[in-house]
């Protein structure tokens, strides 16, 4: 069985290039573009990892993180926050929410 991975990042672009090269590497992907559905969509489809933007168009990734962290279904599910936020503050901040990784992006 794949595993899956959520992508939770509002930029489609982004999304497309992870999502075809997950599926390349044989992981069954679902995506949000916002942190409401990516938490609903977490729910349904179980992940056995989320890659989590930081800004999103309608709540702060920090808040979904934390969202995932406190509920029973996702709790011990890994995140790994994947950004353009890069400063020292902000990978500390992940780290608090139960983010096992930070990647910064461009």
């Amino acid at each position: 069985m794949a595993k899956r991975v959520l992508i939770i990042e509002d930029s489609y672009l982004m999304c497309q290039i992870l999502e075809e090269a997950l599926q390349h590497e044989g992981f069954e992907v679902s995506v949000s573009h916002d942190g409401k559905g990516g938490l609903l969509k977490a729910q349904d489809c179980k992940p056995d990892v989320i890659l989590l933007d930081l800004i999103l168009p309608d709540i702060p990734g920090e808040e979904v993180c934390r969202d995932l962290k406190k509920s029973p279904d996702t709790e011990n599910t890994p995140v790994i926050m994947l950004t353009a936020k890069n400063s020292d503050v902000d990978r500390v901040v992940g780290r608090v929410l139960g983010a096992q990784a930070y990647i910064s992006k461009p």
